[in-house]
């Protein structure tokens, strides 16, 4: 099966990786974009790996995907792709066999990317691609990006994040210098361009024919926006799939202040020589999940009773 989809919204793209991967026996090559999010692994900490605080401000969801690995940045300048393809048995996730056609692709439309290691593809030392992969009954999921005229500077600002006493386990992303492809060859113009181009070297190399790449049917649309629904646009699974965790930090007018995370909301919350706003923070908190939405208006029931109520950014280790 081969899929050129022109859907943008980064939530159906989710579902469609999982639907591809469980419901469809065949292999399968799709390429795709996505408007802004940001997509961290699934065993990760949003608000470890994410300014969470600025992407609320910029209106940017985050999304945990399937696959482990590191948080990645999509927008419009991303061009992304999508390999399910069978495993014999003990084979497991080999990045430089997956990698080795993309490889190949780009080096054929005069892009001399190369393996770097760690699932991950450079040009002339930067990195221009990230890739994770899962796998599930004999076959895997493999996907991974490609920066073609990404805005990097939203990048690096949604995924600096300077962390400071967390207690928790997770898998945490490691951070490479990017660069965008269409700075050092723009000749395939904006990204569908490219998407178009890079299809056509990349489906004969895995076996596709490519005038046979189609969009998803109107059965298998509702059947993926349905997987959205019920897993990737809900805070159960972005959220509380999340390993607990803990942040203690002093920067709320020279006090300590604790709190702690269990599957995705927030559980407890301690400052330090103040009894009364305390007890109102851990009623208004108790319970709810902590993303900046749901905090911010929490808080704002406590700051009608204490002008010195902490700020929505003390509740994560960054300031958007």
């Amino acid at each position: 099966m081969l899929i050129f989809d022109p859907t943008t919204d980064p939530f159906f793209n989710l579902a469609a990786d999982e639907f591809l991967l469980r419901e469809v026996s065949e292999p399968v090559l799709r390429i795709w974009r996505s408007s802004p999010c940001v997509v961290v692994g699934r065993h990760q900490i949003p608000c470890v790996e994410v300014n969470v605080v600025a992407a609320f401000r910029r209106g940017v969801p985050i999304l945990r995907r399937l696959s482990g690995g590191g948080a990645v940045y999509h927008d419009f300048g991303n061009v992304n792709f999508t390999i399910v393809a069978p495993v014999t048995k003990g084979q497991g996730i080999d990045f430089a066999r997956m990698l080795a056609p993309i490889a190949a692709a780009l080096n054929a439309m005069g892009v001399a990317a190369e393996y770097a290691g760690r699932g991950d593809l450079r040009l002339n030392g930067k990195k221009i691609s990230g890739n994770s992969a899962y796998l599930w009954k004999g076959r895997v999921l493999h996907h991974g990006t490609l920066l073609y005229d990404a805005d990097l500077d939203a990048l690096e600002a949604l995924l600096d994040v300077c962390v400071e006493g967390i207690t928790g386990k997770s898998v945490r992303s490691a951070r490479s210098v990017v660069t965008n492809l269409h700075d050092s060859d723009p000749r395939h113009g904006d990204a569908p361009g490219f998407a178009a181009a890079f299809l056509n070297k990349l489906a004969p190399l895995l076996g596709f024919d490519p005038s046979s790449a189609r969009e998803f049917s109107p059965a298998e649309n509702l059947r993926i926006k349905e997987i959205a629904r019920m897993t990737y646009a809900t805070n159960e699974w972005n959220l509380g799939a999340s390993p607990d965790y803990s942040i203690e930090r002093r920067d709320f007018d020279g006090h300590a202040m604790k709190f702690a995370v269990e599957n995705g909301r927030v559980a407890s919350v301690e400052i330090e020589g103040d009894d009364n706003l305390a007890a109102e923070l851990r009623g208004a908190l108790s319970g709810v999940w902590h993303e900046p939405d749901a905090i911010e208006n929490a808080l704002a029931r406590v700051k009608v009773q204490y002008a010195s109520c902490p700020p929505l950014e003390a509740f994560y280790f960054h300031f958007g």
